[in-house]
């Protein structure tokens, strides 16, 4: 609460969680708690749902004994990617990747849908043909971890990419802060030998209906990859060099429908020995700008 008043002061708050809607299935109810307190508060409700979404609202009294209440805000739960495969191609020295996949959604009204993704190195993801991770803060997503003990996935929301009928996902995983010229590979985590060498992808998407019934699409054995892309070398501290020519040759290929002149291949597939976290972004921002 904000006041010019002298002397004025929280002397309560009540702090109410719902399910799905600002008007929704109550899930949390502080009742009302007589403290200042307007930060730290710890939520004490029933265990939260995967890739659930949630609204809460605060009403404070003040000293005067008037209550004021919040606007609702909402916050969702990451969904998980348990039964989605890690995705392998590529490596240290070698063009970028390129994962994609073509799906058919069902002829319904689509009420949301969700990526949640992550590589090993930094990825860019396109839905038909328009890109994901499109804020600068998500520039280098999935960021940098101990890649030994964990990787971050990102959630986002993609309902305005999809369509019923045919979709593609794409996907390019340059080699980000996991894969440099200033560091070896990371051994003993990753690959089908474990040796580090190759770049990964996993990720699902989950289109839910109105009727309340969804489609589930999960990296897999049925996606393609193609080493043919623009990017042929990529450093994350010594830059890229990209091939318009190639460009041009593999248009479309982040879209439905895409026919391509070379054949694209079947990606390994392997597993990760650490774990998988959610996280909303790798934080990257502008720090100053230049004309060339």
């Amino acid at each position: 609460m904000t006041s010019a008043q002298v002397g004025a002061a929280q002397t309560a708050y009540q702090i109410v969680v719902t399910k799905d809607r600002a008007d929704g299935e109550v899930v949390w109810d502080s009742g009302v708690v007589e403290a200042s307190e307007s930060v730290g508060i710890v939520y004490g409700g029933e265990e939260l749902e995967d890739a659930g979404v949630y609204f809460w609202t605060v009403a404070v009294t003040d000293a005067d004994g008037d209550v004021s209440v919040s606007d609702p805000a909402s916050f969702e739960i990451a969904g998980e990617l348990e039964g989605a495969k890690w995705l392998y191609a590529g490596g240290k020295d070698q063009p970028v990747p390129l994962f994609r996949k073509d799906l058919t959604l069902e002829d319904k009204e689509i009420a949301s849908a969700r990526l949640y993704m992550t590589a090993m190195g930094v990825y860019k993801a396109w839905i038909n043909g328009q890109e994901v991770n499109t804020e600068v803060t998500q520039e280098f997503n999935p960021g940098w971890t101990a890649y030994e003990r964990y990787v971050n996935y990102q959630t986002y929301d993609v309902t305005n990419l999809v369509q019923s009928g045919e979709n593609a996902i794409g996907a390019a995983v340059g080699g980000g802060w996991y894969q440099t010229s200033y560091q070896s590979n990371f051994q003993n985590i990753f690959g089908p030998d474990d040796s580090g060498v190759e770049r990964g992808l996993t990720g699902r998407l989950v289109v839910t209906y109105t009727d309340g019934t969804s489609t589930v699409v999960d990296t897999d054995e049925t996606w393609q990859v193609s080493l043919n892309g623009p990017y042929t070398y990529d450093d994350f501290y010594n830059g890229e060099h990209y091939d318009a020519n190639l460009a041009e040759s593999i248009k479309g290929w982040n879209e439905p429908g895409y026919a391509p002149e070379k054949a694209w291949s079947t990606p390994g597939i392997t597993e990760y020995n650490g774990e998988l976290l959610p996280s909303s972004k790798a934080a990257a921002m502008i720090r100053d700008e230049f004309e060339l």
